[in-house]
């Protein structure tokens, strides 16, 4: 297990948790999903900005953790 690796993985899920989580009680504080929205419209750039701040750091954070408790250490994990 690298610990530094978990750590990582868990910090990227927690932001992807923190957005989701401000995405539904408090949108406004989300300038980029304003701007997403004003560009795009309001549906597809609602869907652009979950799967971009929500749903990618989510998986990414969760691959990172496996990595970790894999005995993979984030710089492996980032090379391949």
């Amino acid at each position: 297990m690298d610990s530094l690796t978990v750590v990582m993985g868990v910090v990227v899920i927690l932001y992807g948790a923190f957005m989701l989580y401000t995405r539904f009680t408090n949108p406004t504080k989300l300038g980029k999903l304003e701007a997403m929205q004003a560009r795009w419209g309001e549906a597809a750039g609602g869907t652009l900005h979950l799967i971009a701040y929500d749903i990618v750091p989510t998986l990414v954070g969760v691959a990172i953790l496996f990595a970790g408790l894999s005995g993979v250490s984030i710089m492996e994990f980032l090379a391949a």
